[in-house]
């Protein structure tokens, strides 16, 4: 028998809720539940033992009866999803719970108040991790002085075309660059010149 029971129910305009309830006792040899869905009671029960006909309704074994769930194969657990027209499909509507968008009963996930599993384990063999290691990406050459020769006349002798290029490891990285003249900084005149 299910000692819980899970209902997801939207209806009447009432957002969609997940309830879940206990077995509140036994009817007809089987667990019952009772629900609280704003206000409105839905008690879920078996006709008989051994059960091919669920209810669910405002009173146990009576009352106003909103539905019923007829399984082929009889249950002891009424899992079922909402089915308004066919109830050997799932919850079909009987009466008045106005307005069904969605009633599925399911089982109750498992409850480990958020303790670890701590049955012993063994394994024959295992795999660890590979360890981080972040790449070299210039930081290497922090510091390091790089001579280029540069002259605005054009002449290709006079200018170093090569450059040194940093390569930055992250976005939040920067870089100084001091412009030396004969060993002391300069500041160079403002002037654009572009190469293709």
């Amino acid at each position: 028998m299910c000692e819980c029971l899970q209902l997801t129910i939207e209806s009447g305009g009432f957002p969609e809720q997940t309830l879940q309830s206990n077995a509140s006792g036994t009817y007809n040899g089987e667990n019952y539940w009772e629900f609280d869905y704003n206000g409105i009671i839905i008690v879920i029960y078996a006709q008989s033992s051994g059960s091919s006909n669920w209810f669910y309704g405002s009173v146990l074994g009576g009352g106003t009866t909103y539905g019923r769930y007829t399984p082929t194969i009889p249950t002891r657990c009424p899992y079922a999803s909402y089915s308004p027209s066919n109830p050997v499909l799932g919850w079909s509507d009987v009466s008045a719970l106005p307005f069904i968008k969605t009633f599925t009963t399911a089982e109750c996930p498992e409850d480990n108040c958020g303790n670890q599993d701590r049955t012993f384990k063994r394994f024959d063999s295992i795999r660890l991790p590979e360890v981080f290691q972040e790449q070299d990406r210039g930081l290497k050459d922090c510091c390091c002085k790089y001579n280029v020769l540069g002259d605005a006349s054009g002449d290709s002798f006079k200018n170093d075309v090569t450059s040194a290029w940093i390569k930055l490891s992250d976005l939040s990285d920067t870089g100084i660059f001091i412009l030396k003249k004969s060993g002391v900084a300069t500041t160079p005149p403002s002037f654009d010149i572009r190469f293709a």
